[in-house]
């Protein structure tokens, strides 16, 4: 198994992290990715294409609160969590 590992950074200020597991040898997948504003806040609106398809749309995080966030949620707020995102099959959402 392999994981992708993403990172954003907006202006120095902000930032959402997220893990894409690989659960094939030879997997090859799709990333699209788009940060925009909605409500005065920065968002990431991700699809990832392939075996193991991913859409997504989050707010991102203030790097002053970073230390509190473990996954984007409050350390002690994350037992619905997995892989850094509630489960839901995107075609769902």
């Amino acid at each position: 198994m392999e994981r992708m590992i993403f990172f954003f950074v907006y202006n120095d200020s902000c930032y959402y992290q997220f893990r894409h597991f690989k659960t094939h040898c030879n997997q090859v997948d799709s990333y699209f990715f788009k940060v925009f504003v909605k409500e005065k806040k920065i968002y990431l609106n991700a699809e990832i294409d392939g075996t193991d398809p991913m859409i997504f749309e989050r707010p991102f995080n203030l790097i002053s609160n970073a230390e509190i966030l473990r996954c984007n949620s409050p350390i002690n707020d994350d037992a619905y969590m997995y892989n850094m995102l509630e489960l839901v099959e995107p075609k769902k959402k």
